[in-house]
């Protein structure tokens, strides 16, 4: 199996985006790469029909991007989630997606959310793995 990279990533974004599908993929990924307690975890595979990775606000996996802009955010765990967030988080997590995104996500273990440069903006999406990371802190600032 073969890393994906960064380059190998934005070389598909390229491929199957519009401009501001790319331009909203670019926004998203290096502002996940730059913002305090984010990163983009790629995956690994060679015969994938889309590239894509994670979104990591901590130890925690909260969305995943594909190359085609497709957006899924996760809420509990499953056998393709590595490392959900804690049980506590995750209802609250799940109302504060439902409110920014205006959806409902009827319990289920992910939901997918948009197509981003579509149906979905960076601005808009930002502020879900914001949201963890502020909760994330203030949870162990609690516990010190």
């Amino acid at each position: 199996m073969a890393m994906q990279t960064k380059k190998s990533y934005f070389q598909a974004v390229r491929k199957k985006s519009s401009d501001e599908g790319f331009e909203e993929q670019k926004k998203l990924y290096n502002y996940v790469n730059t913002y305090p307690g984010l990163c983009a975890k790629h995956g690994t595979g060679e015969n994938v029909k889309n590239l894509s990775y994670v979104i990591k606000a901590g130890p925690y996996s909260v969305c995943y991007v594909q190359d085609d802009g497709l957006i899924q955010v996760y809420f509990y765990g499953h056998e393709s989630v590595n490392n959900p967030l804690p049980e506590k988080l995750r209802e609250e997590y799940r109302r504060k997606t439902e409110e920014i995104l205006n959806i409902k996500s009827k319990s289920e273990a992910w939901k997918n959310v948009g197509i981003l440069g579509t149906s979905l903006s960076f601005d808009k999406l930002k502020q879900l793995p914001d949201w963890v990371v502020q909760e994330i802190l203030q949870t162990k600032n609690h516990k010190d």
